[in-house]
């Protein structure tokens, strides 16, 4: 997102600048901000917003809970 911030091995960087950036990020409108927690611990309710605010939800397909379960199952350790 910002051309000067890379991470690479062994460079450390400060909470302050990370939580920066996470608050930068929710405020740009074309940038969805997607966090490992939420995908984990609520896959469905994660991907059904995703899907929303990619605009595909009924564009496609009607969107069911049965075809979110298996979006979100194709992206588990599990299902690789």
């Amino acid at each position: 997102m910002d051309e000067g911030f890379r991470l690479q091995p062994a460079i450390n960087v400060p909470i302050e600048q990370m939580t920066d950036w996470l608050i930068e990020c929710q405020s740009i409108d074309n940038v969805y901000l997607l966090r490992f927690e939420d995908v984990r611990y609520e896959p469905q309710e994660t991907y059904k917003k995703l899907i929303t605010w990619l605009g595909f939800a009924d564009v496609m397909f009607p969107m069911t809970d049965e075809l979110l379960k298996k979006f979100w199952h194709l992206g588990t350790f599990e299902a690789m």
